[in-house]
């Protein structure tokens, strides 16, 4: 037993009624229905619901104090009386008595559960009500108090129910302040909005903008070229930026106003470039001059909101003043309060509710049915598309690469012409960059030029930094080192009548990716205002070699060559092809997606590899072999090479001092295969690693896919 008279089921009705805001809480859980936001305090409209509630249930005790008494309310069955009806007994507990006693109403108390028999003292049809009195309202006079306590439980969970109801479903009027959402470090820091596009979960993390005390907005300049354009090249040993077009090399300087477009000086009228501790920035108002891009800044907190010329928007104004808020949901807290009449960009549509960019610069979700029908529109263009000049040829190209270490090697370009049936260019490896300033160690023979312009061939001689060790972060990311470089290539190529440049870079690190594909871009520049064709050699693309950029050597080179080779190189443990075909062919598909096919070559090898594998099946090393030596070593060796079908070329092996030297070889079967592709895919040509490794039977192949 316990206080106020009621038994301890109908404490645990009370007090779960009871519980008040509390529970409610609980039950609505820490962030609210549908919000990611913190708990928030009940509303004081719902308080008083419960509080009320609470009042009538303590007043309901104390009028219902005294004995207590557990009523089981049960249906019982029909008794046997013809037509008797179904009625319900009572059965009580008195804490006095101590026993059960079972008040029938329509039996006796002493009849079996199962008779229905009537007193022998009574007449027929006639049933003992008790002390209220006959029928039903005997029945609820003796259990008023039941029924009452039935009643305030109805009411305490009808309370509760609106209670919750409205708690759960009426719009919170709590504000939001922008700084929480736009959270900033510094008093000159300012939020970026990209295209409509903002993670409020960054606090702060890193430094996209900056609006300074004249509110000259600028951007930082590794956000500029993740988001907007990476032509931005910064050479941070000398504070100078350098920006090439489709025509034209702009230069700007640290803490300068003043700038240059080729040989013109202009000046902006404020700093172009400011640095703040590691962090460099580029003025929006020069940035506009070059990409394509329109701002407007908003105060407190600092934000720039950055659109993207041509993109396509859709906008809409708000019909009924309503609130912006956070997230979808009328729980999540508010950003701004908008007003009728109010245009806004719409970011995303998710069904009740929208993703919209205010005119005050504010980011947040607004219901749909506040909102007119969306129309499309397209952000101006400021600028003129890039127009990116080739020089190309009508023909295709066929390209010889002739290793050159000597001046003595370049007697041999008249022997190498009549025996390279079909070459319509020479790639002679005459220029190696010799150090750090972007100084040039040079093979060059004037006369060798002359043999081949005599024989209808162009020469396209190529610089590559593979003999000598050099920096080639420092050399490329060093604007004095470039322009040096430059300069001395495209001088080369006018004093010795060559007609291409043919660049080789290999092993660069992903450091020097900056200033690499800046140095192809200004050496671009030059060689067309000098027609003189830019050639870039590449690896077949993998991830790791990404940074060197094809399509942006797609932009500003002539030609891209793939040196479709090297699949298993000389220090590798794993033994393999040097080009299998399935090898070849992925490198073409995916430098198709970053360079149009008709200005790729395909690199392909005339020479192999013998590998002496180990019982672990590691090679223990290689050696290169030529065309002509692999024909004798399968003949000294007495192999018998087996076509691989999966990898379109003859495999040859055999065993010794426990070794097994194997050989995937280049022969007329496999670059039967390769010359195929490169048809196929409708390239611009094929380029042959190298002279001297070559057969003479193979020309006479190659000739008749080059015409």
């Amino acid at each position: 037993m316990d206080k106020g008279g009621f038994d301890e089921t109908e404490q645990k009705i009370l007090s779960e009624i009871m519980g008040g805001t509390d529970g409610l809480q609980d039950s609505a859980g820490p962030n609210g229905p549908g919000t990611g936001e913190a708990a928030q305090e009940t509303p004081p409209e719902v308080k008083q619901i419960f509080e009320e509630a609470q009042g009538s249930l303590s007043k309901a005790q104390g009028s219902l104090g005294g004995t207590q008494e557990t009523q089981e309310t049960v249906m019982r069955p029909a008794g046997n009386t013809p037509g008797e009806p179904e009625f319900m007994s009572i059965r009580s507990s008195q804490s006095a008595g101590g026993g059960d006693e079972e008040k029938a109403f329509g039996r006796n108390p002493d009849t079996s559960r199962g008779g229905g028999s009537v007193p022998p003292d009574e007449p027929p049809g006639k049933r003992a009500a008790g002390k209220g009195g006959n029928g039903f309202p005997a029945f609820f006079n003796a259990h008023k108090r039941s029924l009452v306590l039935i009643v305030l439980v109805l009411a305490g969970v009808l309370a509760l129910t609106i209670g919750v109801l409205y708690w759960r479903y009426s719009p919170t009027k709590e504000h939001m302040d922008l700084s929480k959402f736009f959270v900033l470090s510094g008093d000159k820091d300012a939020a970026v909005i990209v295209d409509g596009e903002y993670d409020p979960d960054k606090k702060g993390a890193v430094v996209e903008g900056r609006i300074d005390g004249n509110q000259n907005a600028y951007l930082e300049l590794n956000f500029l070229k993740t988001n907007f354009d990476r032509g931005y090249t910064y050479d941070e040993n000398n504070g100078i930026l350098r920006y090439a077009t489709d025509r034209e090399l702009i230069t700007a300087n640290l803490d300068s106003s003043s700038y240059t477009v080729g040989k013109s000086s202009k000046d902006l009228g404020k700093t172009i470039l400011v640095k703040d501790g590691y962090d460099v920035f580029l003025s929006l108002d020069f940035i506009k001059l070059f990409t394509d891009i329109d701002y407007v800044t908003y105060p407190s907190p600092n934000r720039i909101a950055v659109s993207t010329g041509g993109l396509k928007t859709l906008n809409a104004s708000i019909t009924h003043d309503t609130a912006v808020r956070k997230n979808g949901g009328v729980k999540s807290l508010i950003l701004e309060d908008a007003v009728k009449g109010e245009g806004v960009k719409v970011l995303e549509n998710y069904g009740k509710w929208s993703k919209v960019l205010t005119e005050n610069g504010v980011l947040g979700f607004v219901e749909n049915k506040r909102l007119s029908d969306a129309t499309e529109s397209v952000n101006a263009k400021r600028l003129p598309e890039p127009v990116y000049n080739h020089i190309t040829s009508d023909k295709k190209i066929c390209l010889l690469w002739h290793q050159v270490n000597t001046q003595v090697q370049n007697s041999s370009i008249s022997n190498i012409l009549e025996k390279a049936k079909g070459v319509n260019v020479m790639a002679p490896t005459w220029y190696v960059v010799k150090d750090n300033d972007g100084n040039l160690e040079s093979y060059v023979s004037t006369t060798y030029v002359k043999a081949c312009h005599n024989a209808g061939v162009k020469v396209w001689a190529t610089v590559n930094n593979i003999d000598i060790k050099t920096d080639g972060a420092l050399l490329l990311n060093t604007v004095s080192s470039r322009d040096t470089l430059v300069n001395n290539l495209i001088a080369a190529a006018i004093s010795n009548d060559l007609d291409g440049i043919n660049v080789d870079f290999e092993g660069l690190p992903a450091k020097a990716a900056d200033g690499y594909r800046q140095f192809i871009r200004e050496l671009s520049l030059k060689c067309e205002a000098n027609e003189i064709v830019l050639s870039v050699d590449n690896y077949v693309p993998t991830a790791s070699n990404a940074y060197y950029d094809r399509a942006n050597q797609a932009d500003y080179a002539d030609y891209v060559v793939i040196m479709g080779y090297d699949e298993h190189w000389g220090g590798s443990k794993d033994p393999g092809s040097v080009a299998s075909l399935p090898f070849v062919k992925k490198g073409i598909e995916d430098t198709k997606k970053d360079v149009p096919a008709d200005r790729i070559i395909l690199g392909m090898p005339f020479y192999t590899r013998v590998w002496q594998i180990n019982n672990n099946g590691e090679a223990v090393t290689s050696n290169v072999l030529s065309m002509d030596n692999t024909d004798a070593w399968i003949e000294e060796n007495k192999v018998v090479p087996i076509w691989d079908e999966s990898l379109g070329q003859n495999v040859g092996e055999y065993k010794k001092d426990n070794l097994i030297y194997r050989c995937w070889l280049e022969d007329e079967q496999s670059l039967i295969l390769k010359l195929q592709l490169m048809q196929e895919n409708r390239l611009a040509g094929g380029a042959f690693w190298k002279n001297g490794q070559d057969k003479r039977s193979v020309w006479d192949i190659i000739i008749t896919y080059m015409r």
